[in-house]
């Protein structure tokens, strides 16, 4: 068994959320707080909201961010668009 899951949903943007898309990463961060990830011990999640005008920037700096918290797993969300 593994120790620890450590999940960065890295939410690369411009200065603005569609509401749809906000609603739906509450859902998925209540659903992942209300199971277990099978074969961790623990697990984590956090949300990082990394804003510039250049989206692939966005997406290097959110690597980063995921390296320098030691996240197991990276999950990359796109403002527009929406998921059940």
């Amino acid at each position: 068994m593994s120790d620890h899951f450590r999940l960065l949903v890295a939410v690369p943007s411009g200065p603005y959320w569609n509401a749809k898309f906000a609603v739906d990463l509450i859902n998925l961060v209540a659903f992942f707080s209300s199971l277990r990830v099978p074969g961790y011990r623990s697990q984590e999640l956090r949300v990082a909201n990394v804003r510039s005008s250049l989206l692939s920037k966005n997406r290097l700096d959110a690597v980063k961010m995921a390296r320098e918290s030691h996240c197991t797993h990276i999950l990359f969300l796109d403002t527009d668009h929406t998921f059940p």
